[in-house]
């Protein structure tokens, strides 16, 4: 297993009109636009490719745009951030286009850019506190068994066929995730299983993706200290099972949220 310092990247990534994104989406643009070509999208300066777009996010500390010319340098063809973020990377020399949340805007970004929302494997999703990274591997042998190439995404690492890299996340964010994806339908990959954590969901970090099939584990005390009670933490794990992210659900009905899960509106 190796470790990929911008995780794992479509070979052969194929060039997007930023012209056409703003054409559909009708976002705000400084800047000009007409002849930029994007291949890739990524959320930290140091890890843009040539071909990025850069999403600035507000950060702790300071806000993504601060670093706007470290992304240009480093081959970045435009950024997206915020009316915030838009003023501190004026100075970049790149195209801006202005969102009010650019994280909520993620997802369907980087699925656009990699065409992972048509162009993808089978998805499956787990969630769960306890039983997450076990059920993928179960579900990914299984679909082995049965002959096909799959692709993996758990807390210890990404697989795309046969290249295999060191996770850093649970779950991914949502450009590498969807970078993953492009990369395993290169590789003919016919079904992936994700690892979904209750980060990934409050943070957005699945956004664009719609799994085929979700499965529910269990839910326990583990992390009770990020959320006000358990009802609370029910409802982030319930987000995977709305109808915008699974066509399926699964939930064992012999325990009390296996069945809360199953009874849930947002599941059906």
């Amino acid at each position: 297993m190796t470790e990929a310092s911008v995780g794992i990247r479509p070979e052969h990534p194929s060039a997007r009109s930023l012209a056409a994104l703003v054409e559909d989406s009708g976002v705000e643009v400084c800047g000009s636009v007409q002849g930029v070509e994007v291949t890739g999208v990524s959320l930290s300066s140091r890890e843009v490719l040539p071909g990025d777009l850069y999403v600035a996010l507000r950060g702790d500390r300071a806000h993504g745009a601060a670093y706007a010319a470290q992304a240009r340098d480093a081959g970045a063809v435009a950024i997206v951030t915020d009316a915030e973020g838009a003023e501190l990377a004026a100075d970049a020399g790149l195209p801006v286009l202005v969102v009010d949340e650019p994280r909520l805007a993620l997802g369907d970004l980087a699925a656009w850019v990699y065409q992972t929302d048509e162009l993808r494997p089978t998805l499956f999703g787990v969630t769960g506190t306890n039983g997450k990274t076990s059920t993928s591997y179960l579900l990914d042998g299984l679909l082995r068994q049965l002959g096909l190439t799959t692709g993996l995404s758990t807390t210890a690492e990404r697989r795309a066929g046969d290249l295999v890299v060191e996770a850093k996340l649970t779950t991914p964010e949502a450009p590498e995730l969807h970078a993953l994806l492009a990369r395993m339908r290169e590789s003919e990959v016919r079904a992936a299983v994700i690892e979904v954590s209750s980060h990934a969901l409050g943070r957005h970090r699945i956004d664009g993706l719609l799994f085929d099939v979700v499965g529910f584990t269990n839910l326990s005390h583990d992390h009770l200290d990020e959320y006000a009670d358990m009802d609370e933490y029910f409802g982030v794990k319930l987000q995977l099972f709305h109808p915008d992210h699974a066509k399926r659900g699964v939930a064992s009905l012999d325990t009390p949220w296996g069945s809360a899960c199953s009874r849930s509106p947002a599941s059906r």
